[in-house]
């Protein structure tokens, strides 16, 4: 709800800590599902550097079938960073 008000820096925190209850509850799905939303809400912060790291470690944490997202993602931040 928070990212849809465009309240991007609650939002934020929200889904760190969320990240953070799916590592403790050793939940590899939720915390690969809170590092992509961390990513993108970098990303429309235009931090994409800090974007890009939370998509990388998207990356190594999901599965081979869900990677495409977080490999999307990379290939976003790379083309905005001018690394293509």
């Amino acid at each position: 709800m928070n990212e849809e008000q465009d309240n991007l820096r609650v939002a934020l925190s929200f889904f760190k800590r969320f990240y953070f209850c799916a590592r403790v509850l050793e939940d590899p799905i939720g915390a690969a599902l809170a590092l992509n939303r961390i990513g993108v809400l970098y990303y429309k912060r235009k931090k994409i550097e800090k974007s890009l790291e939370f998509h990388l470690k998207h990356s190594k944490l999901t599965d081979s079938e869900s990677a495409f997202l977080a490999y999307y993602n990379i290939g976003i931040c790379h083309r905005l960073l001018g690394e293509h």
